[in-house]
């Protein structure tokens, strides 16, 4: 009887027979799908598909004999847009407190020429506790120019409210790189002095340090 795992009474759904804690049935459940999620999709970086193969599902099934099989679907357009919108919140709240962030930039091709751009933003909260999250990452299909640089970073402290925060910017010494920060951040051309090691230093604080030595 597939109501006989269902112990809990009240609050539920009479079936002629035991009343099921439908809110109970689902918090659990949905507790599994996010720790399936959380655990190896993303921290493991298996792949979504991984969900529908038998043998997870029969060794899901040895663990906890109420798992419901979830959908590469359902993770794909529910679970994880559902689990970034959290993510993103508690992201926004802790920059909100932060007085100066540093930001660290870079673009990069795989092995099938797509190119992403990825934003990693580091400060100190308020514990004096280092703090660094990743605040986008995306796929950047336009040509990698200045222009196009920065326009996307701008979009993104934008929208995190962290613009006028900036500190410093660290990324590598690409010519249009270093071109998207000494303008795009709306800085003065005739106070940007090159010392020797190759790094810009502006005087307003902000930095565009080359990493790569």
């Amino acid at each position: 009887n597939e109501h006989e795992y269902f112990t809990e009474d009240r609050n539920g759904i009479e079936d002629g027979h035991e009343p099921i804690d439908l809110t109970n049935i689902k918090e659990k459940e949905n507790r599994i799908i996010l720790s399936i999620t959380k655990n190896l999709i993303i921290r493991c970086n298996l792949p979504l598909n991984l969900v529908e193969k038998p043998a997870f599902r029969d060794f899901m099934k040895e663990c906890n004999l109420k798992y419901r099989p979830v959908s590469t679907k359902r993770l794909k357009h529910d679970v994880i847009p559902s689990l970034t919108s959290t993510v993103l919140t508690r992201i926004h709240e802790k920059l909100i407190t932060a007085d100066h962030v540093t930001l660290t930039v870079d673009v990069w091709s795989d092995r099938r020429c797509r190119s992403f751009i990825g934003i990693t933003c580091h400060f100190i909260d308020q514990k004096m506790s280092t703090q660094a999250y990743l605040i986008d990452f995306f796929r950047f299909k336009s040509p990698h120019t200045s222009e196009n640089i920065q326009q996307m970073t701008d979009e993104v402290l934008e929208r995190f409210n962290i613009k006028k925060k900036v500190f410093r910017i660290v990324t590598d010494n690409a010519s249009s790189m270093i071109k998207a920060y000494k303008f795009g951040l709306s800085i003065d051309t005739e106070n940007v002095e090159i010392d020797e090691k190759n790094q810009f230093v502006i005087e307003n604080d902000l930095m565009i340090e080359d990493f790569e030595g």
